[in-house]
Protein backbone atom coordinates (compact mmCIF):
# COMPACT_ATOMS: atom_id res chain seq x y z
CA UNK A 1 0.00 0.00 0.00
CA UNK A 2 1.54 3.30 -1.08
CA UNK A 3 0.67 6.78 0.09
CA UNK A 4 -0.77 9.38 -2.20
CA UNK A 5 1.33 12.50 -2.87
CA UNK A 6 -0.98 14.60 -0.66
CA UNK A 7 -0.65 12.11 2.20
CA UNK A 8 3.16 12.12 1.86
CA UNK A 9 3.19 15.92 2.15
CA UNK A 10 0.92 15.74 5.19
CA UNK A 11 3.12 13.12 6.90
CA UNK A 12 6.32 15.05 6.08
CA UNK A 13 4.79 18.26 7.45
CA UNK A 14 3.77 16.46 10.63
CA UNK A 15 7.26 15.03 11.13
CA UNK A 16 8.88 18.44 10.62
CA UNK A 17 6.41 20.07 13.04
CA UNK A 18 7.12 17.38 15.63
CA UNK A 19 10.90 17.81 15.31
CA UNK A 20 10.67 21.60 15.58
CA UNK A 21 8.48 21.32 18.66
CA UNK A 22 10.86 18.83 20.30
CA UNK A 23 13.84 21.09 19.55
CA UNK A 24 12.03 24.11 21.01
CA UNK A 25 11.06 22.25 24.18
CA UNK A 26 14.53 20.76 24.64
CA UNK A 27 16.19 24.12 24.05
CA UNK A 28 13.96 25.74 26.65
CA UNK A 29 14.21 23.05 29.32
CA UNK A 30 17.73 21.65 29.04
CA UNK A 31 20.08 23.14 31.62
CA UNK A 32 22.63 25.61 30.30
CA UNK A 33 24.24 28.17 32.52
CA UNK A 34 26.22 30.02 29.89
CA UNK A 35 25.51 33.47 28.47
CA UNK A 36 25.71 35.11 25.07
CA UNK A 37 27.11 38.63 25.13
CA UNK A 38 26.86 41.16 22.29
CA UNK A 39 29.60 43.79 22.29
CA UNK A 40 28.80 46.97 20.33
CA UNK A 41 31.31 49.66 19.45
CA UNK A 42 29.30 52.85 19.93
CA UNK A 43 32.36 55.08 19.55
CA UNK A 44 33.65 56.63 16.35
CA UNK A 45 37.06 54.98 16.81
CA UNK A 46 37.71 51.38 15.74
CA UNK A 47 38.52 48.93 18.51
CA UNK A 48 41.75 46.97 18.05
CA UNK A 49 40.85 44.29 20.61
CA UNK A 50 38.51 43.32 23.41
CA UNK A 51 39.72 40.90 26.08
CA UNK A 52 37.04 39.19 28.16
CA UNK A 53 38.14 37.40 31.33
CA UNK A 54 35.86 35.49 33.70
CA UNK A 55 36.08 32.90 36.41
CA UNK A 56 34.31 31.20 39.29
CA UNK A 57 35.00 28.36 41.70
CA UNK A 58 34.83 25.67 39.00
CA UNK A 59 35.58 27.35 35.67
CA UNK A 60 37.69 30.07 34.13
CA UNK A 61 38.01 31.52 30.66
CA UNK A 62 39.52 34.26 28.55
CA UNK A 63 38.48 35.36 25.07
CA UNK A 64 39.98 37.81 22.63
CA UNK A 65 37.92 39.68 20.03
CA UNK A 66 39.85 41.54 17.32
CA UNK A 67 38.99 44.56 15.16
CA UNK A 68 35.55 45.97 15.87
CA UNK A 69 34.82 48.92 13.59
CA UNK A 70 32.75 51.90 14.74
CA UNK A 71 29.12 50.81 14.96
CA UNK A 72 29.95 47.11 14.60
CA UNK A 73 28.54 44.40 16.89
CA UNK A 74 30.04 41.04 17.79
CA UNK A 75 28.51 38.13 19.74
CA UNK A 76 30.44 35.93 22.13
CA UNK A 77 29.24 32.84 24.04
CA UNK A 78 30.70 32.48 27.53
CA UNK A 79 30.59 29.35 29.69
CA UNK A 80 29.77 31.57 32.66
CA UNK A 81 26.60 31.91 34.75
CA UNK A 82 24.40 34.99 34.42
CA UNK A 83 24.76 37.74 37.05
CA UNK A 84 28.38 36.80 37.86
CA UNK A 85 29.90 39.60 35.77
CA UNK A 86 33.10 39.49 33.74
CA UNK A 87 36.15 41.68 33.20
CA UNK A 88 36.57 43.57 29.94
CA UNK A 89 39.65 45.33 28.56
CA UNK A 90 39.04 47.43 25.44
CA UNK A 91 41.99 48.65 23.35
CA UNK A 92 41.07 51.27 20.79
CA UNK A 93 43.01 51.66 17.55
CA UNK A 94 44.39 55.02 18.72
CA UNK A 95 46.02 53.39 21.79
CA UNK A 96 43.47 54.32 24.48
CA UNK A 97 42.54 51.48 26.84
CA UNK A 98 39.52 51.15 29.12
CA UNK A 99 38.90 48.40 31.68
CA UNK A 100 35.69 47.56 33.54
CA UNK A 101 33.63 44.80 35.13
CA UNK A 102 30.55 44.24 32.99
CA UNK A 103 27.07 42.98 33.76
CA UNK A 104 27.44 41.93 37.40
CA UNK A 105 23.89 41.31 38.59
CA UNK A 106 22.41 40.98 35.08
CA UNK A 107 20.33 37.77 35.10
CA UNK A 108 19.62 37.59 31.35
CA UNK A 109 21.09 34.80 29.20
CA UNK A 110 21.49 37.23 26.29
CA UNK A 111 23.36 40.35 27.35
CA UNK A 112 24.55 43.59 25.79
CA UNK A 113 27.78 45.51 26.39
CA UNK A 114 27.76 48.88 24.61
CA UNK A 115 31.27 50.35 24.41
CA UNK A 116 31.65 54.12 24.44
CA UNK A 117 34.48 56.47 25.25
Amino acid sequence: MSLSPQMRVLVATGVVALLLTAFGVARHWLPYDGIVVTFENRSTTPIASITVDYGSADRQGEHLLLRLDAGERRRLALNHPPAAGFNVVVRFADGETIEFCANRGVEARYQQVPITR
